[in-house]
């Protein structure tokens, strides 16, 4: 029942019905459905040694860490209601991210929430391309409007968002590419008849055709990342022969959504924000501007999630997000090793097509700001859930925090800033 219930918790989270459907208009469903699975997890919760293993698990003291640096970087520049109002959201992500490594707890349990997500992604896909082509009429739903130019030309063409969590083009397009690797994952399922298999890629049209409507050029570098990443881990480096030949027509068939560069357009839109939020991360270094205080400063976020959180946070709150992600893909690369022989025939089928899809949302979300949002922590978290499965019967142990852990994670966040300031200097053209 706690399954199920998880499973209702992520399609009220990412399908949103509540607001596009005039029967649950107002309808506080997410914090029902949210109650409900943790009162039905409450006996796993409540098992020995579970939550500490979890909560202690380097991934969750980052996240935990996070969540009480936006509380703390609210009383410190905010005040009470807007530490108050900070604890609120980051107190959910925090135990939603609990709840997913408590629920999520054995293989085929991780496969059913694959599962589950691709078709959670197929409904947010397949409404939003039916409101976007006219054939329903959805006012909740953001089409963005944009103009771009050709040949001295302004060309007006319509950008599909959807509700919520993904009313932006960008964020819809990551969204749509995770859903994507899980499709073809649950097509590789060999374990499963073939005619059933087969049914998994029927998602890839409807999940590309939308990818395409939101005419994201992070959404398609991400899945060009997440291919890349997929065939390295499966095939070797071998496969980068076949994906360099294929680069070129891909770019020159891609239109819009292949036109990369920072010297330019909207990449140089993007240098000049990551120069505002680094400064204001220089101003205020210690607890940073205030969780969900940076629009005080500037006229937009900073589409980098660990520049927002640095920003924002701070150096430590900065610091334990880029952490938390960083640990992630560590987690699956240690584990990479153990395929052969030692780990479930399942996880170590899921193995590359999981650390293809962490690998590119850490990279997604260079050009987006989702680090409060709970799909970030979706991620996370079934990350720290197939470590927790796939180790249970091995001699190697789980990630441990540690004062070389530790010394490692704030030696990170130092070089992800001059990273950051090395970049933005050789790209700002003014």
């Amino acid at each position: 029942m706690d399954f199920a219930a998880f499973v209702l918790l992520n399609a009220v989270l990412f399908i949103r019905p509540m607001e596009f459907i005039p029967a649950f208009y107002g309808l506080p469903l997410y914090n029902m459905a949210f109650c409900l699975c943790l009162f039905l997890s409450l006996p796993a919760l409540l098992g020995k040694g579970v939550l500490r293993t979890i909560v202690f698990h380097p991934i969750g003291v980052c996240v935990l860490t996070l969540a009480s640096t936006a509380v703390l970087s609210n009383l410190a520049n905010g005040g009470i209601q807007d530490a108050a109002d900070a604890f609120d959201v980051m107190s959910k992500v925090f135990l939603y991210y609990i709840l997913l490594v408590v629920v999520v707890r054995t293989p085929a349990r991780l496969k059913w929430f694959l599962a589950a997500m691709v078709i959670n992604g197929c409904v947010v896909a397949g409404v939003g391309i039916a409101d976007y082509k006219g054939i329903i009429r959805i006012p909740s739903l953001i089409v963005v409007e944009e103009m771009r130019y050709a040949n001295g030309q302004a060309i007006p063409f319509r950008r599909l968002g959807s509700t919520g969590l993904f009313a932006d083009p960008n964020d819809l397009g990551l969204f749509l590419v995770g859903c994507m690797i899980n499709s073809l994952y649950l097509a590789s399922d060999r374990s499963v008849a073939l005619p059933l298999r087969a049914l998994w890629l029927l998602p890839l049209g409807v999940l590309f055709m939308a990818l395409l409507l939101t005419y994201s050029r992070a959404g398609m570098l991400t899945l060009l990342v997440a291919l890349a990443i997929y065939g390295i881990a499966r095939y070797g480096w071998r496969a980068l022969l076949p994906m360099a030949l294929a680069l070129p027509v891909v770019l020159g068939v891609g239109g819009r959504q292949m036109e990369f560069k920072l010297s330019g357009g909207t990449g140089q839109t993007r240098v000049v924000i990551w120069d505002c939020f680094f400064s204001l991360f220089v101003q205020n270094p210690v607890l940073g501007v205030g969780y969900n205080h940076c629009l005080d400063y500037a006229d937009q976020v900073a589409h980098n999630s660990y520049l927002h959180a640095f920003a924002e946070l701070g150096y430590v709150g900065g610091t334990s997000f880029l952490g938390a992600v960083l640990l992630g893909l560590y987690a699956l690369l240690r584990i990479g090793p153990l395929r052969t022989g030692r780990l479930d025939p399942a996880l170590a089928k899921l193995w590359p097509f999981l650390l293809a899809g962490i690998g590119c949302f850490a990279f997604g979300i260079m050009s987006l700001s989702r680090c409060y949002v709970t799909p970030t922590y979706s991620i996370l978290g079934l990350v720290a859930a197939y470590e927790r499965m796939a180790l249970a019967v091995s001699p190697r142990r789980p990630l441990r925090l540690g004062p070389t852990m530790i010394g490692l994670l704030l030696l990170s966040g130092v070089a992800f800033l001059l990273i950051m300031f090395v970049i933005i200097k050789k790209n700002a053209n003014y």
